[in-house]
C-alpha cells in the first residue's frame, strides 16, 4: 500500500496501526487493505480490554514480503511514549521464503534442528517494568518432523545471570516448548524463576497462544489460548546478579551473551511487557483469535 493510500485511510485505522503502516513502508515492505483493517480491529480489540499499556513490544508478523514481518506493531506502551529496542527486529539468517502473510515466520519446514536463525529485538531485560511485573507470549503453529521433546524448544527469551550462566534456572526469562505429538496430549508447566520456562506439548498442525506472567515475588502464572494453565508460588532469586543489557531473542534465546536459536515451529506473532491479570490475558487472546481468523491462519 503507498504512503498515499495509508494517509487516505486515515479516519478509518487506528493510530497505533496507521503508524506500523507507516513504519512498514519507510522499511521496504507493503501493506494490503485487508490487513491494514485486520491490525486496526486488533488495535481497537486491545484497546477496549485496556490492555494497551502491558505491551513495551508487539509483533503481528503480517504484511507483504519479510521486511514487512520484521517491524513491531508496538514497541512501548503507548505510541506517544517512550520507545524501546530495535525499530525493526533485526533479522539473523531468515529469508523470503521463510514468511508467508497467512502463516507467519518459520526457520526450518521440517521440523529439523536449526541454530542459526533468529531475531534480535533490542529489548532489554533493563527496559520491562521490573523483574516481578513481566510478561512473556508467543502465538505459534507446530509442524510436523521435530523429534526432540522437552529441552531446546526456546520461542523467545534471554539470559539475566551474567555470572552463573545456565544453572540454575533462576536466572532466565524465557518462553519453551515441547515437541507436539500426534496424539495431540498437552502438557502445561512452569518453573520457578524470575519469569522462567512455560512448556507446552502441541498436536502437529495446531496453533497455541501461550503466556507467561510474573506477577509478584511469589507468583507465576501460565495462560494457555486464553484461560489459566498452571500457576506457580515459585519466589524470584533476588540474591542473584542480573544483567540488564541482555537483550530478547526471538527462534531462541541469550544464552552467554549469545543466541541460541532452537525453535522448529512456526511462530505468527509474539510479545513482551508487564505483567497481566486472568481477564486481561483472556482479551488479549480474543484479540490475538480475531486477528488469525482475519488473515486466515488456521
Amino acid at each position: 500500500m503507498s504512503l498515499r493510500l495509508i494517509a487516505s485511510a486515515r479516519p478509518r485505522v487506528h493510530h497505533d496501526a496507521l503508524d506500523w503502516a507507516r513504519r512498514v513502508a519507510a522499511n521496504g515492505g507493503s501493506v494490503s487493505r485487508a490487513t491494514l483493517r485486520a491490525v486496526s480491529t486488533f488495535c481497537d480489540a486491545i484497546d477496549r480490554a485496556a490492555i494497551r499499556d502491558r505491551f513495551y513490544r508487539l509483533n503481528l508478523f503480517c504484511g507483504t514480503g519479510l521486511t514487512a514481518c520484521l517491524v513491531p506493531l508496538y514497541r512501548g506502551p503507548s505510541l506517544s511514549g517512550t520507545q524501546f529496542g530495535n525499530a525493526t527486529d533485526t533479522n539473523v539468517n531468515f529469508v523470503s521464503g521463510d514468511y508467508s502473510e497467512s502463516n507467519g515466520l518459520q526457520a526450518t519446514t521440517d521440523g529439523s534442528q536449526v541454530a542459526t536463525k533468529y531475531l534480535n529485538t533490542g529489548l532489554l531485560a533493563v527496559n520491562l517494568p521490573s523483574y516481578t511485573n513481566a510478561h512473556l507470549s508467543a502465538d505459534y503453529k507446530t509442524i510436523p518432523g521435530s523429534t526432540i521433546s522437552g529441552g531446546g524448544q526456546w520461542m523467545l527469551g534471554g539470559l539475566f545471570d551474567s555470572e552463573v550462566p545456565l544453572s540454575p534456572q533462576l536466572n532466565q526469562m524465557r518462553l519453551q516448548a515441547a515437541a507436539p505429538t500426534s496424539s495431540g496430549y498437552n502438557e502445561s508447566t512452569i518453573v520457578g524463576g524470575i519469569i522462567e520456562v512455560n512448556r507446552v506439548n502441541q498436536a502437529i498442525g495446531q496453533r497455541c497462544h501461550v503466556i507467561a506472567a510474573r506477577t509478584s515475588t511469589t507468583s507465576l502464572v501460565n495462560y494457555r489460548d486464553g484461560g489459566l494453565a498452571v500457576s506457580s508460588a515459585s519466589t524470584v532469586n533476588s540474591t542473584r546478579m542480573i544483567n540488564p543489557n541482555s537483550f530478547f531473542a526471538v527462534f531462541g534465546f541469550v544464552n552467554q551473551e549469545f543466541t541460541a536459536a532452537s525453535f522448529r515451529h512456526i511462530i505468527s506473532s509474539y510479545s513482551m511487557g508487564a505483567s497481566m491479570t486472568a481477564a486481561q490475558a483472556s482479551g488479549y487472546y480474543a484479540a490475538i483469535a480475531a486477528f488469525r481468523q482475519a488473515l486466515g491462519r488456521t
